[in-house]
């Protein structure tokens, strides 16, 4: 009885996998008749305002010169925030996985907000028994006339470096504030894990990606110049496989149904770690007034 039910939800799984790869092979031949940019990678992108649901989108990357470009601007009336971001990735983590470039959020409400914006990418292969991490962020704010202010309270950070949904490392933390009190920017930077990647991390189920949480006044924007690296032992690398085994159930005793072949048992080889964010030692905060 449990042998025939098994079947046709294989079937279905099987089903499934078809159709998605024909979607994803009908979306490449579009692209090429239309004279696009081939997509070869696709991310997560979510914007939250003062704690709220955040609103998640999928964003495209498509293939660079040295890397996985991703690029574009998004404008949420609901939420009264426009979101840029131009991203350069390698999803790799042989020779170091690397996300670099820029993030924006401008705030176009009159009044003080929290923002919570998180870029999750994918990767291949992933890391099973730990991984290594580092990186930098410089954080620009730009003022209005009235001037602005950029501020996290204590227990959050402006910056944090995310492996899998978990928090790898932290940079800014609270209780932190940057502003002025005219037009003109503020500038501040850190670092952490040099030689890069050089902080002991996690193991990767899924991908890499860094948050953005902070407070923000009304009419001004908060830029983000970021790097975050991520590396692990060869050993400990394990590729994605979309046409590998259904695995039922969890545990050390869990089953694999492999298609075209019996089941068998599979072991759980290591667990996964967590780790408490260290904070970083606070950099120099540099204020330019407009016209210098």
């Amino acid at each position: 009885m449990n042998g025939h039910r098994l079947i046709p939800s294989l079937l279905g799984v099987f089903l499934v996998a078809t159709a998605a790869m024909g979607a994803e092979s009908q979306r490449s031949r579009k692209n090429a008749i239309e004279g696009r940019p081939e997509v070869v990678a696709r991310a997560t992108l979510s914007v939250a305002t003062d704690g709220g649901d955040a609103a998640a989108f999928e964003i495209e990357g498509v293939a660079a010169e040295d890397g996985i470009r991703f690029k574009g601007t998004r404008h949420d009336p609901n939420r009264n925030v426009t979101v840029a971001w131009n991203w350069l990735a390698d999803l790799d983590p042989r020779g170091h996985a690397r996300l670099a470039g820029t993030a924006s959020v401008l705030n176009h409400a009159e009044e003080k907000r929290e923002f919570d914006v998180r870029v999750a990418m994918p990767l291949d292969p992933l890391v099973t028994e730990g991984s290594r991490i580092g990186g930098s962020v410089r954080v620009t704010l730009v003022m209005d006339d009235d001037g602005g202010r950029l501020d996290v309270p204590y227990g959050q950070s402006v910056w944090a470096a995310m492996v899998d949904d978990e928090v790898g490392r932290t940079l800014h933390n609270g209780p932190f504030a940057m502003g002025g009190s005219g037009a003109g920017t503020a500038v501040t930077d850190a670092n952490f894990g040099a030689p890069y990647p050089g902080l002991e991390s996690s193991s990767v189920e899924d991908g890499f990606g860094i948050r953005h949480h902070f407070r923000l006044t009304g009419g001004d924007e908060a830029r983000f110049e970021s790097e975050l690296l991520l590396g692990g032992d060869e050993e400990n690398f394990i590729r994605r496989r979309p046409d590998g085994p259904v695995r039922i159930g969890g545990g050390d005793g869990r089953m694999v149904i492999r298609v075209g072949g019996g089941p068998s048992r599979s072991i759980r080889r290591g667990t996964r770690s967590t780790r408490t964010p260290i904070a970083a030692p606070r950099r120099e905060l540099k204020i330019t007034p407009a016209g210098e």
